[in-house]
């Protein structure tokens, strides 16, 4: 039997970000809640945030800055599948 080729095991799916704004100095707190969320990276803009708790469900981050109005946040996992959301700079 050959190697499991289904990605969909690993897919990220994002769900909701909490809060879904903040500021543009960066620093906002943010919850990430979704499925295959271990070992992603978080991103705004292309931009990583600073992950301080993340299992598979759920990511904590802190947001970099940012430019006023609705930014790309991304979570990538190694293997290439990403998931997206919206997060507005204020």
């Amino acid at each position: 039997q050959g190697p499991n080729n289904d990605l969909s095991a690993l897919t990220p799916v994002l769900t909701t970000v909490s809060p879904s704004s903040g500021t543009i100095l960066g620093g906002t707190t943010v919850v990430i809640v979704g499925q295959n969320l271990l070992g992603t990276q978080p991103t705004i803009n292309g931009t990583p945030l600073t992950v301080t708790a993340q299992t598979a469900t759920a990511i904590v981050a802190t947001t970099p800055p940012g430019a006023v109005g609705p930014a790309v946040l991304r979570v990538t996992h190694p293997n290439g599948c990403q998931a997206q959301g919206t997060f507005t700079y204020l």
